[in-house]
C-alpha cells in the first residue's frame, strides 16, 4: 500500500499534540491525588494509566487517519470486489437433507459450506472449497440448478466468532440470478437473511458489489470496534439501496456450566473490586470527616425534651 510519508508524519505529529492536550486535560494524577491523597497513586499509578490512555488514543487516531486516506480506500474497495474470485475446485459435502438440518450442522464448522434448496426446504446441492473464507458447490451441481431455473434458497456459513453478515461478494452471488429468491448466512449466534421482492435484479450484480464495498470502506472505523456491527451496517444499507429485505435472527444460546462459572467468577471479581475500592477510599480520603469517640452513657440533659418543654431533674 502506497502511503505519502510526509502526510503520515504530519498526522502523527498532529495526533500526538492532540493526545498531549487530552493527557493534560484528563489530569489523572491530579484527580486521584485529590480523591485519595495517596502518594503512590499520584506518582506511579496515575501516570501509568495516563500513558496507557495516551498510547491507545494515538493508535486509534492513527488507524482512523489511515482508514480515511484515499490510497487505502481504493485498495480496500479493489480487494473487496475481487477477493476469492480465483478458487480451488469445489467438492461435494453433506450436512443433512433439508434446510433446517444443514443450517444447524454448518453453524459451528471451521470451513465455509454452500448449499441450495428449493422453496420447500429440500436440499438440491451442497459443496465446499475446504476454506474458511469462501465456498461454492461443484460446477456440475451449479449447471444443473442453473438449467432448471426454478426458485431456490442459497445458504452458507461464516466460520469464527465474529458473527459477520453479508460481504460484497455475497451480494454479487445473490443477485447474479433472479431465481435465487433468498440468501441465508448462518454464524454461531445469528442468522442473516436477504429476500428479493421482485425480479430483474441481475442487472445490479456489479453495482451492488461496488456499493457494498464503498459502504464497507466508508465505515471501516466501525470494523475496528465491532466486525459484526460493521458488516450488519453494510448489509442494511446495501439491501435498502437495491430494494432487498434484510432480516436478523439471534440464535438462542444454551446455558452451559462453563458459562455459569464465567458469569459467577466475573460477578465475584467485580464485587471484590468494588468493596476493596470503597474501603480504600474511605481509609485514604482526606475529605472524610474525623470520627470522635463518645461515651455510651447518655445523661438526661442530653435528651430532647418531650413536647418542647424544659427538662427537669426533680
Amino acid at each position: 500500500m502506497k502511503i505519502n510519508k510526509k502526510k503520515v508524519i504530519y498526522y502523527v505529529v498532529y495526533y500526538a499534540v492532540i493526545c498531549g492536550v487530552l493527557f493534560l486535560l484528563i489530569g489523572g494524577g491530579t484527580l486521584m491525588s485529590i480523591v485519595t491523597g495517596n502518594i503512590v497513586i499520584c506518582v506511579v499509578i496515575a501516570p501509568a494509566v495516563d500513558m496507557i490512555f495516551l498510547g491507545l488514543m494515538f493508535r486509534l487516531l492513527y488507524l482512523i487517519d489511515i482508514a480515511f486516506s484515499d490510497e487505502f480506500k481504493e485498495e480496500i474497495i479493489d480487494y473487496l470486489e475481487t477477493a476469492h474470485q480465483t478458487q480451488n475446485t469445489a467438492t461435494v459435502s453433506n450436512h443433512g437433507n433439508n434446510l433446517k438440518e444443514v443450517m444447524e450442522a454448518i453453524r459451528h464448522e471451521d470451513w465455509e459450506y454452500n448449499a441450495f434448496f428449493d422453496l420447500s426446504g429440500r436440499k438440491l446441492a451442497e459443496g465446499t472449497y475446504q476454506s474458511p473464507k469462501s465456498c461454492n458447490i461443484t460446477s456440475e451441481d451449479w449447471k444443473e440448478i442453473d438449467q432448471r431455473r426454478e426458485d431456490v434458497i442459497s445458504l452458507h456459513n461464516h466460520p469464527g466468532t465474529s458473527d459477520g453478515a453479508f460481504s460484497c461478494m455475497d451480494f454479487a452471488a445473490f443477485l447474479q440470478r433472479d431465481y435465487i429468491r433468498q440468501s441465508i448466512v448462518v454464524t454461531r449466534k445469528y442468522n442473516y437473511v436477504l429476500i428479493k421482492n421482485g425480479n430483474d435484479y441481475e442487472q445490479y450484480t456489479q453495482k451492488a458489489k461496488k456499493y457494498a464495498a464503498e459502504i464497507s470502506t466508508r465505515y471501516l472505523w466501525l470494523g475496528y470496534l465491532s466486525h459484526r456491527r460493521w458488516t450488519v451496517l453494510t448489509s442494511k444499507k446495501t439491501a435498502k439501496k437495491f430494494g432487498l429485505e434484510f432480516c436478523i435472527e439471534r440464535v438462542p444460546q444454551p446455558t452451559t456450566q462453563k458459562n455459569i462459572f464465567r458469569i459467577g467468577l466475573a460477578t465475584c471479581v467485580i464485587m471484590a473490586l468494588c468493596l476493596v475500592g470503597h474501603r480504600f477510599l474511605l481509609e485514604s480520603s482526606p475529605l472524610l470527616p474525623t470520627t470522635v469517640a463518645s461515651s455510651t452513657k447518655t445523661s438526661n440533659s442530653a435528651l430532647a425534651p418531650i413536647g418542647g418543654g424544659v427538662n427537669c431533674d426533680d
